[in-house]
């Protein structure tokens, strides 16, 4: 963030016209039926599809931008989940058939 006041200034400025910018992008895809996306909308599809697929969470943070793996875990963990869950049924005995024998 910028630190003088003029330079806040600035850039409260020009995100308010982003902003609107924005807005005014998203009624006329709307009036044309098309859908409208956002910067971030693009960014969070991007880091989810690499956190369900699998890639290292260091990776996805670096990609992000994060400070803290900790944050992009904090996130993203509804799809860790997925996979866990998808793991347990591929794993599962009574569903491949495979038995865990008693070792006694």
């Amino acid at each position: 963030m910028p630190s003088t006041p003029n330079a806040r200034a600035q850039a409260a400025a020009i995100i308010g016209q982003l902003t609107f910018s924005g807005k005014r992008q998203a009624k006329l895809a709307n009036a044309e039926g098309k859908p409208f996306y956002r910067f971030h909308d693009l960014r969070h599809t991007c880091i989810s599809r690499l956190v369900a697929a699998g890639a290292d969470i260091k990776l996805v943070q670096a990609i992000a931008g994060h400070s803290n793996p900790l944050i992009t875990l904090k996130r993203y963990s509804h799809l860790l989940d997925e996979r866990l869950t998808q793991a347990a049924r591929q794993f599962d005995p009574a569903q491949t058939g495979n038995t865990i024998s008693d070792p006694s």
